[in-house]
């Protein structure tokens, strides 16, 4: 049984951290979340049935406040999330069978049941000459419908998975999935009018009546390793040993959920181009593919490398998805011995970022998130002792090159869909840590 009760407040601004002399902004964020889960485990011959019941409960309210240079103080100008109150309802099961040691066949399912009213849907936010800014009119400018302030979305996903292991040296997995996720509250709520008529494209309209996602998605993986490999830097007998493998995931994905700019689109309002962010469902193409390949040697050393590609494609609007990692390499050289104190290690890694070149880069034609950014290669040292496995300590140095780059995918906790500048990554930075156990 479990039960959480989460207070998730946050307070953000446009000039505590840089200066700004005109028009003052900020936001504040109260939500609170109640979650509650009851499960159950049980065996019978070769079955494992794991199943359960939750329910979770969302309130969720971010108001926007305004103060011009001329003004004393701030005054309310509107709504990030005009007030929702979410229930949500699910069930779940898993069922696992093992006929044979080498074999592993399991098959589960989760329905959901979700239901979101927006209570501050008509409350005057703000007028602009004849306009009155309420909820409802930012959203039915936007999409060309009136919402009723209350949507119920039901789904249902299900998956399978298949391990076959026809030696200790060999693992197959096969898995099927339609995993069907509810819009978030940003996704569907947000109706946040740009703070004066000036600011062109700078409102937030998502979608109150977006279409849940459906992904159907097939994952292959495989490992293969040597009799004598036990982990990464630790062989039997302290032979040399290797581990390779490979992962494949290919993603089809109905009423795929991104954000955009108003421009008449299908499922918007035609008559209505801002420009300003919403959010749709579209048919969306995602691939992934990675390897990776271990050697321990020497007893003592150490070599690993991964190898990962992304691609995505819109198919409804015939461009790429915003937001796809670019083709990435990390290669690892290690070193660990023992001593009488205990055991220390050294280490170094390279890491190789390829340059992105399908994006959403022009926020003329899509939402304009990605920044053309070049590749990069980074140098990072480490090392760690280990004291008789009480005590430990790990130091090192990222960056050793003091490289000047950034990386392609932002932070979602920024929550800045329409960023103006390039945010680098640190340059050359030293840390020290100690961990204990007791």
């Amino acid at each position: 049984f479990d039960l959480s009760y989460i207070i998730l407040n946050r307070e953000a601004d446009n000039f505590s951290l840089r200066t700004n002399n005109a028009m003052r902004m900020k936001m504040e964020v109260d939500r609170s979340i109640f979650n509650t889960e009851i499960k159950h485990d049980v065996d019978f011959s070769a079955f494992h049935n794991l199943f359960g019941i939750g329910y979770t409960y969302d309130t969720h309210i971010a108001r926007r406040f305004g103060k011009a240079p001329s003004a004393k103080d701030f005054t309310f100008n509107g709504y990030r999330i005009p007030d929702v109150k979410v229930n949500e309802f699910s069930a779940f099961d898993t069922l696992t069978y093992v006929p044979k040691t080498n074999h592993k066949v399991a098959l589960g399912f989760t329905y959901n049941f979700n239901q979101a009213k927006v209570n501050k849907i008509n409350e005057v936010i703000a007028r602009q000459g004849t306009q009155i800014i309420t909820a409802q009119n930012i959203w039915k400018n936007h999409y060309g419908e009136t919402f009723n302030g209350k949507v119920d979305h039901h789904t249902f996903s299900v998956a399978s998975k298949y391990n076959f292991t026809p030696s200790s040296t060999q693992t197959y997995t096969l898995a099927l999935e339609s995993i069907e996720r509810i819009p978030s509250n940003d996704e569907r709520f947000v109706a946040l009018n740009p703070p004066n008529s000036l600011a062109i494209g700078q409102g937030w309209a998502s979608n109150p009546n977006l279409k849940p996602e459906r992904r159907n998605r097939i994952k292959a993986l495989l490992t293969l390793k040597d009799e004598n490999y036990l982990n990464y830097m630790e062989s039997r007998f302290d032979n040399n040993a290797w581990q390779i493998g490979a992962l494949a995931v290919m993603d089809y994905a109905n009423d795929f959920i991104i954000w955009d700019r108003a421009r008449g689109q299908q499922g918007t309002n035609p008559n209505y181009k801002s420009n300003n962010i919403i959010s749709r469902n579209i048919d969306a193409t995602l691939y992934s593919f990675g390897a990776f390949a271990n050697y321990n040697f020497l007893e003592n050393f150490g070599i690993k490398a991964n190898i990962y590609y992304n691609y995505g494609e819109n198919r409804s609007d015939d461009r790429p998805l915003y937001q796809i990692a670019p083709l990435e390499a990390t290669l690892n050289f290690d070193y660990q011995n023992y001593a009488s104190f205990g055991k220390y290690a050294l280490g170094s890694a390279i890491r190789d970022v390829a340059n992105q070149d399908r994006g959403d880069f022009d926020a003329k034609s899509g939402l304009g998130i990605d920044r053309k950014m070049g590749g990069f290669a980074v140098v990072d040292l480490y090392g760690s002792l280990s004291f008789k496995d009480t005590f430990g300590l790990r130091f090192g140095v990222n960056n050793v090159f003091d490289k000047n780059y950034s990386e392609y995918i932002s932070g979602s906790h920024v929550e800045a869909v329409s960023p103006t500048n390039i945010i680098y990554a640190p340059g050359r930075s030293f840390y020290i840590a100690l961990h204990g156990n007791f």
